[in-house]
């Protein structure tokens, strides 16, 4: 492995309904790839300082990114400033949606703005087939 981590993992901390749920789903998420062994890129972890010029140091560093997304996360700045540096610097992007905190449909239907996001085969997020992702 060239890159220094696996993957970035690209997500919303804070959902208007949901609150800080989201952001505790990624860190579990993160953890859980920690744990089978993949050296993983994400803010808490890496980010001393939060800047754009840091997070694209972050996703350069990376093999892929892992973008958990929910209904809201096409609304901030910051993830769609990371998926755009990830097409930039021709990194795939591997898609994991919450469907606790999103409708699949309407998470596609906003992603189609960010074509780098439609590359894969999103992969789905329930509590019930929470492990069988993990192994995807």
């Amino acid at each position: 492995m060239d890159q220094e981590f696996h993957y970035f993992l690209s997500h919303k901390k804070e959902h208007s309904k949901h609150g800080s749920v989201p952001g505790h789903v990624a860190l579990n998420l993160h953890d859980s790839l920690q744990l089978l062994g993949f050296h993983g890129w994400c803010d808490v972890d890496n980010l001393h300082e939060i800047s754009k010029d840091g997070i694209r140091a972050g996703i350069a560093a990376c093999c892929c990114m892992i973008v958990l997304i929910n209904d809201e996360s096409h609304l901030s700045d910051w993830c769609t400033f990371e998926w755009e540096t990830a097409r930039e610097l021709e990194i795939p992007i591997r898609v994991v949606v919450d469907l606790e905190r999103g409708n699949k449909a309407e998470c596609l239907a906003h992603a189609k703005s960010f074509p780098g996001l439609l590359r894969f085969q999103w992969l789905e997020l329930t509590p019930k087939i929470r492990r069988e992702m993990l192994g995807d």
